[in-house]
């Protein structure tokens, strides 16, 4: 059972939850480090590993085998999942135990190969605590977020704006609250398409848009997008060849070649929530390919 710390957000409980592959996992040392260096320190942080990394077939390693740095500070929890849900493997599990164990939470999702500033974490789960228990309207808050353009895509910087699509790299906080029963049913379906698996944020932000949940950026002297990075948080790792946006390893294509075969499928499908329009743009030039 995750309970909550007693601090200024004692009023719920703060988990942070992240995933890795079996590659990165004796890389991601200084990602761990940064967690437990925060001003605010989260209740967990949960690391989400499925039995094998379904891109490559690569096992993970057993409890026993795992680093020193990983296993000695009971704030880090090794969470075994039944599956790999692809990117969203840090996300999907935390999800699901807290709207069994604690509703009343926030889940704060980073990445594997980025140094969160000491102020990330307290900054997103602050922006997210109204939501949290029922003050507010149903909202999740992230430090990058896009919205769409005619051929290209707009970051939105302006603190509190709403953005059509969050940027998981510089974390996001969601209150359990905004996750409804269908969720992972969700999830699952989208997971079974190789487009959708690794366009994960785009394909979360649609599950919120359906259920009219706001997706506002958070731009504070605490923590923002700019914050992060000016502070050299991105590590070496994370922009070589098996990151998602460098098309994971020959596995997959650019994100933004992706994101359009995701909203064409979405589309057809008439399971398209997003505001693609920005400025009255119509749809169609959207899913045009520009060279």
């Amino acid at each position: 059972m995750l309970r909550s710390r007693a601090n200024s957000l004692t009023a719920v409980t703060v988990v942070v939850s992240l995933t890795t592959s079996p590659t990165r996992l004796k890389k991601c040392e200084p990602v761990i480090d940064s967690l437990l260096n925060q001003t605010r320190l989260p209740d967990a942080i949960l690391l989400n590993l499925p039995p094998r990394f379904d891109r490559t077939g690569e096992e993970y390693p057993s409890d026993e085998s795992l680093p020193g740095w990983l296993t000695r500070d009971s704030l880090v929890k090794i969470q075994r999942c039944d599956r790999d849900w692809g990117p969203a493997t840090k996300l999907v599990p935390t999800v699901a135990r807290l709207q069994r164990e604690s509703p009343r939470s926030i889940v704060v999702s980073v990445d594997d190969d980025i140094r969160y500033p000491p102020g990330a974490i307290s900054a997103l789960a602050e922006s997210a605590l109204s939501c949290a228990v029922g003050d507010a309207e149903p909202e999740v808050w992230c430090a990058a977020g896009f919205d769409f353009g005619t051929s290209e895509l707009h970051s939105v910087r302006e603190h509190g704006k709403c953005c059509a699509v969050i940027e998981g790299f510089a974390g996001v906080a969601y209150p359990t609250r905004v996750f409804a029963p269908d969720f992972v049913s969700y999830m699952q379906s989208a997971a079974n398409d190789a487009d959708m698996r690794f366009s994960d944020d785009l394909v979360v932000s649609n599950y919120l848009a359906f259920h009219d949940v706001k997706r506002r950026v958070l731009t504070t002297v605490e923590y923002s997008q700019a914050i992060l990075w000016n502070s050299d948080s991105v590590l070496a790792y994370g922009d070589q060849n098996d990151a998602l946006h460098n098309g994971a390893g020959g596995v997959s294509v650019s994100n933004l070649v992706r994101y359009r075969r995701v909203l064409a499928k979405l589309a057809k499908d008439n399971r398209l929530y997003l505001p693609l329009i920005s400025l009255g743009i119509n749809q169609s030039q959207f899913f045009v390919r520009r060279g």
